[in-house]
């Protein structure tokens, strides 16, 4: 799974570059097993998702809270991006929310 490493520096100044992964599957992934990292590997940073895989074994899952309140606050702002620095798909100004 690659991609365009020239894509940023190839779009006109001010354009916005929109990921192809999803913000409310991102959201949800976060809600539901927030706490297995998964939300932040589907975003592309495994790091960050395997931290939190190991942190919530150690905690006895109490570390599965920074993944469930990552979950709602993916939802709720407009500002999330996936590991390339590209906003998730949904978070467009005045795109309708799928709910």
């Amino acid at each position: 799974m690659g991609y365009d490493q020239n894509a940023l520096l190839n779009q006109e100044p001010g354009q916005i570059s929109i990921s192809d992964k999803d913000k409310t599957i991102a959201g949800i992934l976060g809600i539901l097993v927030g706490g297995l990292g998964i939300h932040r590997m589907y975003m592309g940073y495994i790091g960050i998702g395997l931290l939190q895989l190991v942190l919530t074994i150690l905690t006895l899952g109490l570390a599965g809270l920074w993944g469930f309140i990552e979950g709602v606050l993916i939802l709720v702002q407009d500002d999330w991006t996936d590991a390339q620095g590209r906003l998730l798909k949904g978070n467009e100004k005045g795109q309708q929310a799928y709910f």
